[in-house]
């Protein structure tokens, strides 16, 4: 049976994790608190001979390239100012770009990045096109 683990990530608890996932997430360093059944408190990742040498090699391995971009402001303006159904869809892709990449699946996190950009450009045509009829509608109302 495979050993399941559990690290301290940025203040909270996560796992149980595989070896393998543990290691492929960008936030797992020597230093990081991790705990497996068998050990009476917790300790870090280097001071565990099974991940300290697999670590040393996953570091060694190619690195992941630059983040993508979140567009994460843009889609709040897009929401704010011309649509807020598609702003919150941009929103949501935005905000599962930086989560993707920690976890070191860079095709999740472009992905998501390119699909909040769509969808932040989407936010500002619908806007562009709602608004004239919006303020043409207006003006007929009032009279």
């Amino acid at each position: 049976m495979e050993k399941k683990y559990w690290i301290m990530s940025g203040g909270l608890q996560t796992g149980p994790l595989t070896a393998e996932e543990l290691l492929r997430r960008r936030d797992v360093t020597p230093d990081t608190p991790v705990w497996r059944e068998g050990l009476a408190d917790w300790t870090t990742v280097g001071a565990l001979a099974e991940l300290c040498g697999a670590l040393r090699a996953a570091g060694a391995a190619k690195p992941l390239p630059p983040q993508p971009r979140t567009y994460l402001g843009w889609a709040i303006a897009a929401m704010l100012c011309c649509c807020l159904p598609t702003g919150l869809v941009a929103i949501f892709y935005a905000a599962k770009v930086a989560p993707a990449y920690q976890q070191g699946d860079y095709a999740a996190s472009e992905r998501a990045s390119e699909r909040a950009g769509w969808w932040c450009v989407i936010s500002f045509v619908a806007g562009l096109i709602w608004t004239p009829f919006y303020m043409l509608y207006s003006v007929l109302a009032a009279l």
